[in-house]
């Protein structure tokens, strides 16, 4: 009698401890948590946001129009070609150079680093309109990619068409943040000139949102840390919890025979 009694504990004890380890508290999954959870709504001031600077090593993409034909023929020489790949991307793009200049053909040199590209296709319009008036520019980015990396669903590199955008946002491209992944600590990587800089981000502060730094940049990596306990998580899987209760089921119905 007392050995089953025994054994009736330690099935207790043992049940209960593996349906803890295969759970995961709902603290660590929620995202915005409010310090006053019974109100209903919540004002921030959501702070301005600067247009994107062209960095040292981007990749911007130039297009200059006019009515004239041969113009056209001229300054769209290289424009003609469909991006369909990296190297034709690379064919009728401009890297910028260290020392934060492009080379366009009947242009030369100009300066293009920590200048917004509204700002660079002003400059080239007033460059290109000394030679040829009622000229058209448009400049675009063309390195529109961030890399996401670590406890998300779909890690890797993704194409986005924003200069900006939030880091909730680039987290959906890659699927989400998994349960495995620490909700507090994801990590922002941009490089500004020759730095480069680390912001840590918590994702479960409502405040976040009027934080300048939830803004994710063209080129920006994000790195999502695995929790604590994660690796013993992820290797303790359901179907060896169902495994372990049916074990201990089985050794104590064989005892009360």
């Amino acid at each position: 009698m007392y050995c089953k009694q025994y054994l009736k504990h330690i099935l207790f004890v043992v049940v209960a401890i593996l349906l803890f380890a295969a759970c995961t508290s709902k603290k660590q999954l929620v995202y915005l948590q409010s310090a006053t959870k019974d109100a209903d709504s919540t004002q921030l001031s959501v702070p301005a946001i600067s247009p994107y600077q062209i960095k040292v090593g981007d990749r911007i993409y130039i297009l200059v129009s006019s009515i004239d034909p041969q113009t056209n023929a001229i300054f769209q020489s290289n424009s003609s070609n469909t991006l369909t790949s990296e190297a034709s991307i690379d064919l009728v793009s401009y890297q910028v150079r260290e020392d934060g200049k492009v080379n366009y053909p009947f242009i030369g040199e100009i300066t293009v680093a920590d200048k917004t590209l509204l700002q660079v296709q002003q400059d080239i319009t007033q460059k290109v309109q000394a030679l040829v008036p009622q000229a058209s520019v448009v400049v675009k980015m063309v390195n529109r990619s961030i890399t996401v990396l670590g406890e998300v669903r779909r890690p890797g590199r993704y194409t986005v068409f924003k200069d900006q955008m939030t880091i909730f946002e680039a987290l959906g491209f890659a699927g989400d943040i998994t349960d495995y992944g620490s909700r507090k600590r994801v990590k922002i990587v941009r490089k500004m000139g020759s730095e480069q800089k680390v912001w840590n981000i918590d994702l479960t502060q409502e405040q976040l949102l009027a934080d300048a730094h939830m803004m994710v940049q063209p080129s920006d990596i994000i790195y999502v840390e695995p929790t604590s306990k994660v690796y013993g998580k992820k290797t303790f899987s359901i179907a060896l919890v169902l495994t372990t209760i049916s074990t201990f089921v089985a050794l104590y119905a064989t005892f009360l025979k």
